[in-house]
């Protein structure tokens, strides 16, 4: 099987930093093969270098909309406004 769509939920729940990092470098090569990624996560530090584009979902409807760059131009007070910090960092 080659899916085109990999969807991941919480992957890196009850993953430490180094487990983390592993799952980054694992889903950049899937990125670099093509494929989809769907990645529904609170934390996001990690995943900075990966998103073309990142959703705020609140409530069960998209809230905002970022592109790569004003998701990583995010400051923490900024971040903080929108319920993001804790996955900043």
């Amino acid at each position: 099987m080659q899916p085109r769509v990999v969807i991941f939920d919480e992957p890196s729940a009850n993953l430490d930093h180094a487990a983390t990092h592993r799952l980054a470098l694992m889903m950049a090569e899937l990125k670099r093969a093509g494929v989809t990624l769907i990645i529904v996560e609170h934390r996001f530090y990690y995943l900075r270098d990966l998103i073309d584009r990142a959703y705020l979902i609140q409530d069960g409807r998209i809230t905002r909309t970022f592109s790569r760059e004003a998701f990583s131009a995010l400051s923490e007070a900024g971040a903080c406004a929108d319920g993001l910090a804790h996955g900043l960092s």
